[in-house]
């Protein structure tokens, strides 16, 4: 199959998954398009171009991934098998000023894609409720700032999805583990990242749920 077949195949594949829903849909096309023409030998040059294509499919799929089993079965939600998007945020943010209404500026694209994911989920699913929950990473803040920042950021989450129609019965919390449960050792930025988050634990309401 010829690369210019695949990337038709990928730009259908991304229609039919996001319903036009994503601005990145040609900014993506495009790279993808630049990216052909590069060649083997250009070292440099073909891996800024991957690193590059990945962080925009990654941008283009945050709001897919966090209902992907919903949308599949969208009348046999398992709030066991669905897993939302983290939403990770930048050193010390949200800070005491900043409210719900900030989100678009606390959070970049990729980060923002996933929150309207997980508010599309929670929305077409009255049945599922999230467990909303921060967290902070141990270089970014002393251990009891870090208490308030991790409250802060489940907190201004929790807010927004109230802001957007999420009914309140949908959700717990909030609550902030501090540096508790960290995804990783924080040698390095990216790590560091995964552990300035808020998670959205799912939960069942067939049964009666409640906060």
């Amino acid at each position: 199959m010829s690369a210019q077949t695949r990337l038709a195949e990928l730009r259908g594949y991304l229609r039919l998954n996001t319903s036009g829903t994503f601005a990145d849909l040609d900014r993506l096309s495009i790279i993808l398009e630049d990216g052909l023409r590069l060649r083997v030998s250009d070292g440099d040059l073909a891996t800024a171009y991957r690193r590059q294509m990945m962080k925009v499919i990654a941008n283009a799929f945050a709001g897919v991934l966090a209902t992907l089993f919903i949308c599949s079965s969208p009348h046999r939600v398992d709030a066991h098998t669905v897993e939302f998007a983290r939403i990770c945020f930048s050193p010390g943010r949200p800070s005491q000023l900043e409210t719900s209404a900030d989100m678009e500026e606390l959070l970049d694209q990729e980060q923002m894609g996933g929150l309207l994911g997980s508010l599309r989920a929670l929305k077409e699913n009255p049945l599922l409720g999230v467990k909303v929950v921060g967290y902070a990473d141990k270089d970014e803040c002393r251990p009891r700032e870090c208490v308030k920042l991790s409250l802060r950021r489940a907190k201004i989450v929790f807010d927004w999805l109230l802001d957007h129609g999420v009914p309140v019965e949908q959700l717990r919390g909030p609550s902030g583990e501090s540096t508790d449960w960290p995804l990783d050792s924080g040698e390095t930025e990216d790590g560091r990242a995964l552990n300035r988050r808020v998670q959205l634990e799912p939960y069942s309401l067939r049964g009666g749920g409640s906060r």
